[in-house]
């Protein structure tokens, strides 16, 4: 009888032991990742905040996903009519924490960076043609005088009349014991 009590207890303590670690891994992966229904109430929320913010706009919220460095959600907001008006709401236990519509849609952060990619892509298509000895990454970006200059939706043109800075990056990379650094 005393062999079956420690057999019991035994197996008590093993499945109990069983669980925990199976509830500290289940813990653990919804830390990182974040939950399904977290997930949902972060949409729900931001799509309200979107309604009531920003009314009568044609925005759509995309799926919010989880960030760990915040420990809450963020979804991208766009209306899909126009390339330039799209930003982030971030989301924590429900309650909006952040918002980039200001910086990027008011302040034409969009709208800069587009523009100075397709001047980096272009710059960088123009090096690859000369084909230099070195390997050269551009970075083009616009001059603050001109940002007052910039519109929202700005098409991409050679002929317009912004200032540019150009910083190219020589990229060499030195060879030592089948390594490069």
């Amino acid at each position: 009888m005393e062999q079956d009590t420690v057999k019991a207890v035994k197996r008590t303590t093993g499945l109990v032991l069983i669980l925990a670690v199976v509830a500290g891994l289940i813990g653990i992966l919804l830390w990182l990742f974040g939950s399904p229904w977290g997930a949902s109430d972060a949409q729900k929320a931001v799509q309200a905040y979107v309604a009531q913010t920003y009314p009568d706009q044609g925005l759509e919220v995309e799926k919010a996903e989880y960030r760990l460095s915040t420990r809450g959600y963020q979804a991208r907001v766009e209306d899909k009519e126009k390339e330039d008006v799209f930003f982030t709401v971030s989301v924590k236990d429900g309650q909006i924490l952040s918002d980039s519509y200001e910086t990027d849609v008011i302040e034409k952060g969009n709208t800069v960076r587009r523009l100075e990619e397709a001047y980096t892509a272009l710059v960088q298509e123009k090096l690859e043609e000369v084909e230099l000895s070195v390997a050269v990454r551009p970075s083009v970006r616009l001059d603050s005088a001109s940002l007052e200059k910039v519109q929202l939706g700005m098409a991409f043109s050679l002929e317009d009349t912004l200032q540019y800075s150009l910083m190219l990056a020589l990229l060499y990379f030195v060879e030592q014991d089948n390594r490069i650094w």
